[in-house]
């Protein structure tokens, strides 16, 4: 493989400054160390190191660092933030014709998105891109914003979006209206791996925003970190929200919806479509709903035919129960555990981690809704040499003011 040639870009101590466009386009690497008050264009698959105490600060209102491949195929372009790096501005993916570019940002460097990038929505921390890692004490903040703040983290254009998150903290700008996403797939598939970190969604004066929020579809693994919902003025936001689909595996991690004046937001609001019905098993993390004034958030919103979860462990409500599990529109959840049972709606028992779950249940909205449904498979309690009830289905249980049909069966 041809190695790139390395061109060291020294800017000096901070006493130094650049105030024209810094053009980077022979494919080489490039390192910035000091203060460059511009933006910076990377061309041809140009990268760029911005390390040490580095400081970048554009134009008021314009992106920092614009990576534009216009000549494809040029390869890919990787943008890396080291140290007490400093980006005051967004890193923005203009075009793109390579999967393997990908930004970096780790030890206590910090992206803060600025200005807008159309009227009334927040630029955010870095947008565009294919592929984002994130660890150590890093920090990206998306813009602050009249109407919409902005996504920490977007793909802003069609194609999938992968991150990766190990540490450091991404959220959302605050909006006058809607606050921005911590993680936003706005036309794409996300997929996320997380095992560490903070995603959180900005304050919203109306609605805040998500700390991970999916109009696609929701790909990925959460084995650890914090995923919370900002507070809004009227509805708090989700934590994980992921509106066509979805295929996750949750270990563990914690997720907090958030508050809101009058609706708190979920702690998983994950919609099932037609043609991308959802999956997901959760085995471990934490859930609590936001609290509202009039009406709090749910642990898990679950909608839409072909939409199956699996529950195998996991503390559900141990800081805010709000409305429990709703389970609607066909789609279905199976838990594992014993003593399970559902009892006036109230769903109670050990899951199969040994963690107590005491939690309503909701399988419809009103008598005109379709139902969704919901399995309790009871295993032998492992102190138990003898063999309990080995399945315990209860179907199609109509909740919350309803007409309801119990059927419990045991042998």
């Amino acid at each position: 493989m041809q190695r790139k040639w390395i061109t060291i870009a020294f800017i000096g101590i901070f006493s130094t400054q650049i105030e024209a466009t810094v053009i980077y386009d022979d494919g080489g690497l490039h390192t910035i160390s000091g203060v460059v008050v511009d933006d910076i264009l990377l061309e041809h698959g140009s990268d760029l190191n911005v390390e040490g105490f580095a400081f970048i600060q554009p134009l008021a209102g314009a992106p920092a660092i614009v990576q534009d491949n216009t000549s494809p195929p040029a390869g890919p372009s990787t943008i890396n933030l080291s140290g007490n790096a400093t980006v005051m501005g967004e890193i923005l993916y203009r075009r793109w014709f390579n999967e393997d570019s990908i930004v970096t940002i780790g030890d206590n460097a910090m992206i803060v998105g600025q200005g807008e990038y159309i009227s009334g929505s927040g630029r955010g921390a870095v947008s565009g891109m294919r592929r984002a890692e994130v660890s150590g004490n890093a920090r990206l903040l998306g813009a602050h914003n009249a109407v919409d703040g902005g996504s920490a983290i977007n793909n802003r254009s069609s194609g999938a979006l992968f991150v990766s998150v190990s540490g450091g903290e991404i959220t959302g700008g605050n909006g006058g209206q809607t606050g921005g996403d911590g993680i936003s797939g706005r036309f794409d598939v996300v997929n996320i791996e997380m095992t560490g970190g903070v995603i959180q969604g900005g304050t919203g004066g109306n609605e805040g925003g998500h700390g991970i929020g999916v109009p696609d579809i929701a790909i990925g693994t959460i084995s650890g970190g914090e995923i919370i919902g900002g507070n809004g003025g009227q509805a708090g936001g989700h934590a994980l929200f992921s509106d066509a689909g979805f295929d996750l595996n949750i270990t563990g991690g914690e997720f907090q919806g958030g508050n809101g004046g009058n609706t708190g937001g979920d702690a998983l609001r994950l919609h099932s479509s037609f043609f991308d019905p959802g999956t997901a098993t959760i085995s471990g993390g934490s859930f609590d709903a936001g609290v509202g004034l009039f009406d709090d958030g749910w642990l898990l919103y679950l909608a839409g035919m072909g939409g199956n979860i699996d529950i195998t462990g996991g503390l559900f409500g141990y800081g805010n129960i709000g409305n429990g599990f709703g389970i609607f529109r066909g789609a279905h959840v199976n838990v594992y555990g014993w003593d399970l049972s559902i009892v006036d709606g109230l769903l109670t028992g050990f899951l199969m981690d040994n963690s107590w779950i005491e939690t309503p249940v909701s399988l419809a909205f009103n008598e005109f809704s379709t139902l969704g449904t919901i399995s309790l498979f009871n295993t032998p309690h492992p102190s138990s040499s003898v063999p309990e009830p080995s399945t315990l289905l209860l179907m199609a249980i109509g909740i919350a003011g309803i007409g309801i049909a119990k059927r419990k069966r045991t042998s």
